[in-house]
């Protein structure tokens, strides 16, 4: 077994900005956005990158992503760590690109990979434009058995929105990664060095496993769904959320944040 070093990467998902001054689903998603970051500035801690796992923007245009790429550049820079997009499915691709500096794959996709400290963190667009669901094309189980066809030095992090497992609820079945696609990506990263598989979309802490390796779908930062809904409902939960990923040389691990918390009821040195 390859001795793997270990990683710790902010997760930031869901954050749904929209025009300045304006409210999305009754909650001011600038606002929460502003608590992630401030979350991540006040633990004052090292970390290896930040990943961003869609639905970024809501139709807030070009002023959205301008804002949006300010305030994460800011975080990015102060941490001194990279910020990793993945596209979400009410983001809009061409702004996206243009604005976060995400490449448009020969595909049309925007598939892309990066290396941090030796983990390699790919990034798969599992979006239909128009529609809730997420897909994977031949051309993406392509590249990316290509691109898994050559171990990193310390193993790779998948990326896509679309979480490769089942739905917690009737209500997202419509809006999960097509059953068809999750069973192929399944065989695509079987056996390889994928160490973890991260994903958004939801709008829940959710664990995870394909093919052997854990999925984590992150809280989202505008507002979480609620586990315990009553029958027929579905609900949204004024409690947003990032999340902590660890990556362990023998196992990976996704840590919830909620961001509206009142004061710790207690504090202790750890050190």
């Amino acid at each position: 077994m390859t001795a793997h070093t270990r990683c710790e990467l902010i997760q930031i998902s869901d954050t749904h900005l929209v025009a300045a001054g304006t409210l999305f689903e009754g909650i001011d998603s600038q606002e929460h956005l502003e608590r992630a970051c401030a979350a991540v500035r006040a633990a004052d801690r090292t970390f290896d990158a930040i990943v961003l796992t869609g639905d970024l923007v809501d139709g807030g245009g070009e002023e959205a992503y301008r804002r949006l790429s300010a305030m994460v550049d800011e975080l990015s820079s102060e941490v001194g760590v990279p910020a990793i997009y993945a596209p979400g499915n009410h983001d809009d691709p061409e702004l996206f690109a243009r604005f976060l500096g995400v490449p448009v794959g020969a595909g049309g996709t925007l598939d892309h990979q990066t290396s941090v400290g030796g983990l390699r963190v790919v990034v798969l667009d599992s979006n239909v434009r128009g529609a809730g669901h997420g897909e994977l094309r031949d051309h993406q189980f392509d590249w990316l058995t290509e691109v898994l066809g050559e171990p990193a030095e310390n193993g790779t992090l998948l990326v896509v929105h679309h979480p490769p497992i089942p739905a917690s609820s009737p209500y997202l079945d419509d809006y999960v990664l097509a059953p068809a696609d999750r069973d192929r990506l399944a065989d695509v990263v079987r056996g390889t060095d994928v160490r973890m598989i991260v994903a958004g979309h939801y709008h829940q802490p959710i664990g995870g496993v394909l093919a052997g390796i854990p999925v984590w779908a992150s809280g989202a930062v505008s507002y979480t769904g609620s586990a315990f809904a009553p029958a027929g409902l579905h609900q949204g939960l004024r409690l947003p959320m990032i999340s902590k990923v660890q990556l362990y040389p023998d196992t990976a691990i996704g840590v919830a944040h909620p961001l509206l918390a009142e004061p710790p009821v207690y504090t202790m040195a750890t050190e």
